[in-house]
């Protein structure tokens, strides 16, 4: 049960490149939850809130699907991501997490090992991470993470 949705979009998205874009959240904190959004920000939360009544001895939980999207791969950024975010939500949280180690888990069946040499090691691997993250052959605009910072 999705429980509510949440939109933050903007017309500059990352800041200073002037490309319209979308964060969409969709909120699933379980059937008695009570969500509503939170407050709009200038930034690109996609953020909600929700009240639960708890009772002892019960287990609650509750999972945030986001869904982002950018004018260069989507005509309408909100709704793809809004799209996205409610595809991840319909599979649930179990289904996407056996679907992510599944692919992970395939993708780590090579390795490269250099003995003696634990941190030249890890940065090999820290590199296949990169690589495999940058080459998704199921979207032709992957991000390597190492994109994202300056840390190498």
């Amino acid at each position: 049960m999705v429980d509510g949705e949440t939109n933050n979009s903007r017309q500059d998205m990352p800041a200073g490149t002037e490309v319209a874009g979308a964060v969409v959240s969709v909120l699933d904190a379980g059937p008695d939850a009570v969500t509503a959004p939170s407050p709009p920000r200038d930034d690109l939360s996609a953020s909600q809130q929700a009240r639960i009544t708890v009772r002892e001895g019960q287990s609650y939980t509750a999972a945030k699907f986001v869904g982002v999207d950018t004018a260069r791969t989507a005509a309408d950024p909100a709704a793809s991501a809004l799209a996205e975010a409610r595809r991840a939500a319909d599979a649930g949280w179990a289904a996407l997490l056996t679907e992510t180690t599944a692919t992970w888990a395939d993708l780590w069946r090579g390795d490269v090992e250099i003995p003696g040499e634990p941190d030249v090691q890890s940065w090999a691997r820290g590199a296949l991470y990169s690589l495999y993250s940058a080459s998704n052959p199921a979207q032709d605009n992957s991000l390597s993470p190492v994109g994202l910072s300056s840390d190498n």
